[in-house]
């Protein structure tokens, strides 16, 4: 299900955009004894936009009928310009409804603002398709989520 999912994001997605990276990742719960395989693609309007938005998705697979798909696109931030979140948050609900809105500051000190960045995130779950109409289906739905958030990265 993973390469099959990675291999229609990768080509839905690069008609908005490009992936930047793409990791596997596989963790031991050593308390457990249980495995978790995820993966990591990096989205961005173009590799040369590293002051621009940058999407990360998760894939978690959900026992062997369906994968979560987890968005985080993070806009860095000038300082003192705050007042741009809940427009962009007003902006990417009117494309994704389900997106929630967090606002990250790091301070070395009291009063000494170093970074800055708001980050939009939301979630779905992609269905293993079993016909071909569930496949037609989940087809347009990665269309849509591809478009979308080649317009989430651009505001």
């Amino acid at each position: 299900m993973m390469d099959v999912l990675v291999s229609k994001l990768d080509e839905k997605l690069s008609q908005h955009g490009m992936i930047t990276s793409l990791l596997a990742k596989t963790e031991t719960d050593v308390f457990h004894g249980e495995e978790h395989h995820e993966v990591e693609m990096y989205f961005a309007e173009s590799e040369e936009a590293w002051d621009k938005p940058v999407a990360t998705i998760h894939l978690f697979p959900l026992e062997d009928t369906a994968c979560e798909v987890e968005v985080e696109i993070e806009y860095p931030q000038e300082e003192g310009r705050y007042e741009d979140a809940q427009a962009l948050w007003a902006k990417a609900r009117e494309l994704v409804a389900e997106a929630s809105l967090t606002e990250k500051r790091r301070y070395i000190e009291v009063g000494e603002l170093v970074e800055a960045s708001i980050v939009l995130d939301y979630h779905f779950v992609v269905q293993i398709p079993r016909t071909e109409e569930e496949d037609q289906q989940t087809d347009e739905m990665l269309s849509k989520f591809a478009a979308d958030l080649g317009q989430l990265v651009r505001l």
